[in-house]
């Protein structure tokens, strides 16, 4: 697995690529005809408290943590839970208002005291306290459904679940995602405000459809709607600086059939990012940071986040 994970990250390095700029290329665009893309997106996440039911910040209780040979090794009063959600795409301009892609999703979770660092869980390591695996694939399509407003754009994703029990049910392993098939639709939008500063805008609905009978006995269908807001600062035509805003409600049925359906779930975050143009028409470097500040239900941590982007023709 780790050797996938560096040929997904390194691969494109020595490929040629057309020219583009950062404010070309907004989340919002798409692809000339013809250009090739590969992105990977890397999102480490560490929490070692969640909100509650309430919406009030608690610490998360402690739990086993084992050695290798399965015996345990310690029982800390708490915890750091830290998961890694690694997206890389490859994506190609079919045509002016058409991309064509796919996804491949690799997820790690890792389970340890909670003064141990997010990042060891690079080492990938497959013990009864951290696991990772292949979680989803599928293809992708994007589209302007208004040729007169090339900066608004749609994007849809069928994601199919590829390892067993990525909720970690019944098993010592973390969770590192949801069980479920995902239909992923995205909705893009960027307005410039001045002759440095654009505005981007994103509302995603993102459907689940359980995978595992034992989860779907109790929870059928989730439907997470992230909403984001993105201050855009180009410091140059290589350096761009952002401020972001997301919320997200998240909607759940309950029960095999989905008898009862509650919004019960939700968050928002906020952060800082930069992107830039390491080698100029070739390379694209994103660094990011952000901290869940309200919440009911869900995690209380924050997210350190790294990504790279090749064009290629």
């Amino acid at each position: 697995m780790r050797r996938l994970l560096i040929i997904l990250f390194l691969f494109p390095l020595a490929a040629s690529a057309q020219d583009f700029n950062i404010q070309s290329l907004t989340p919002s665009a798409l692809l000339p005809t013809g250009t090739f893309e590969i992105k990977t997106f890397n999102n480490f996440y560490s929490q070692t408290h969640s909100f509650d039911a309430d919406g009030s910040r608690v610490r998360i209780p402690g739990r086993n943590i084992f050695n290798d040979d399965g015996s345990v090794r310690a029982t800390p009063d708490a915890i750091q839970e830290s998961f890694l959600t690694s997206i890389n795409q490859l994506t190609f301009g079919l045509s002016p208002n058409v991309n064509i892609g796919l996804d491949i999703w690799v997820n790690s979770g890792l389970i340890a005291d909670e003064n141990d660092t997010r990042f060891n869980i690079l080492e990938f390591q497959q013990t009864a306290n951290s696991r990772t695996a292949l979680s989803y694939i599928g293809p992708r399509i994007k589209f302007t459904p208004v040729a007169s407003v090339p900066n608004f754009s749609i994007q849809s994703t069928l994601l199919i679940p590829v390892a067993n029990n990525l909720q970690g049910i019944d098993s010592p392993q973390p969770f590192i995602n949801h069980d479920a098939y995902v239909w992923l639709n995205q909705f893009f939008l960027d307005k410039k405000i001045g002759a440095k500063t654009l505005l981007f805008f994103n509302a995603d609905l993102m459907w689940g459809i359980n995978r595992n009978s034992e989860v779907a006995e109790r929870q059928s269908s989730r439907l997470a709607i992230p909403l984001r807001v993105f201050f855009n600062y180009f410091a140059n035509d290589r350096l761009t600086l952002q401020i972001q805003n997301e919320l997200t409600p998240v909607v759940q049925q309950f029960g095999p059939e989905g008898q009862r359906t509650s919004l019960n779930s939700h968050y928002w975050n906020a952060g800082v990012a930069a992107k830039y143009q390491l080698v100029r028409s070739k390379l694209e470097i994103e660094a990011s940071g952000t901290q869940f500040l309200v919440g009911r239900n869900t995690g209380a941590g924050n997210t350190i986040n790294l990504g790279l982007r090749f064009v290629l023709n």
